[in-house]
């Protein structure tokens, strides 16, 4: 239930998820433990001061386990600002990869308008013009980041690919 980890410490709770003997060990437990973990749950007992620590340690090892749904879900709860951004941008890739356009381009705006990260402001134009169809946008965006001396020819290519139809 969702009061699975009443009566443990959160530091126990973290060095349980440091500790993957049970990934592997068998069938069985390893179905359950990956259950556990990616479950919904009241956090453990103890200080608020752990609770980053346990949710990186949740978020590595759901990773770990190829449990690639359950950590889009939890990911998705997490605030969008530092340390979780990291785990954001692997999320904004993974739903853009499974054409979830609209979920995706809606954390890239608000990202974009917060930061001057360049994975931001690369996937905003990927989102102008595919999920708004707005090209002449997209490839105003592109050259500014150009401008700004962003220099990575695998996105050069993608957008010239995506944008005007030129092989890269």
């Amino acid at each position: 239930t969702a009061t699975i980890w009443r009566g443990t410490s959160a530091d126990r709770a973290t060095m349980l998820l440091k500790n993957d003997a049970v990934i592997g060990s068998s069938p069985a437990l390893s179905s359950l433990a990956s259950d556990v973990v990616a479950r919904r749950a009241v956090r453990p007992d103890g200080p608020s001061e752990g609770d980053q620590t346990l949710i990186s340690g949740r978020l590595d090892w759901l990773a770990a386990a190829g449990r690639s749904e359950d950590l889009a879900q939890m990911i998705a709860q997490l605030p969008n600002e530092a340390p979780w951004l990291a785990w954001k941008q692997w999320l904004v890739e993974t739903q853009l990869m499974s054409r979830r356009d609209a979920d995706a381009c809606r954390n890239v705006m608000y990202q974009a308008g917060r930061t001057f990260e360049a994975f931001w402001h690369k996937a905003k134009v990927i989102c102008t013009a595919v999920h708004t169809g707005d090209i002449a946008g997209a490839q105003f965006a592109a050259d500014i980041l150009l401008a700004m001396g962003v220099d990575d020819p695998v996105f050069a290519g993608l957008v010239g690919k995506l944008l005007n139809g030129t092989d890269p």
